[in-house]
């Protein structure tokens, strides 16, 4: 798409597309390899036209390169499983372990919450290794840290909410 525009803003008018239909056709076209084709063309416009395809190409490699995969799936299921979490152990993080110890749904909850644990444990690793491929170990780190907080402190804002254990 740059390309086409550069194109039709080319300074010389024999140099831009001489309808619109031609312009319309430069968006189609994939990005083409620059020729050496400066003979055709009068010696500073040929330059600065080699000069820009040159940049074109530069551009659109970069961009191949830089595409990133993020694993939407695996990060959604890293929120859930944090934000489930957050809700299991939101009333003992308000009321303090100790009122809840020797209750039966405490130890329900915990056991889940624990089998909740590992399975974000499980998406988080997954996750990792996906954006590992794209992302350095920092911005992973800061991408799978912040969904994780995320999900937690969803889930105890829902607690708040939604107070089913007393």
């Amino acid at each position: 798409m740059n390309r086409a525009i550069l194109e039709g803003m080319e300074v010389d008018a024999q140099n831009r597309p001489q309808s619109m239909q031609q312009w319309l056709e430069l968006l189609k076209k994939p990005v083409r390899q620059v020729v050496n084709n400066s003979s055709s063309q009068s010696g500073k416009s040929g330059k600065s036209r080699q000069t820009q395809n040159n940049a074109l190409t530069q551009i659109s490699s970069q961009a191949q390169q830089s595409s990133k995969t993020i694993p939407w799936g695996w990060l959604t299921g890293v929120l859930l499983s944090y934000s489930v979490l957050g809700f299991l152990i939101a009333p003992s993080a308000g009321a303090g372990s100790v009122g809840l110890a020797g209750t039966g749904a405490v130890v329900g909850v915990s056991v889940l919450a624990v089998v909740l644990d590992l399975a974000g444990a499980v998406a988080l690793s997954v996750a990792s290794e996906n954006l590992l491929e794209s992302f350095s170990r920092f911005h992973t780190f800061l991408i799978l840290a912040a969904t994780s907080l995320f999900g937690l402190g969803l889930g105890w804002l829902s607690y708040q909410i939604f107070p089913i254990f007393k």
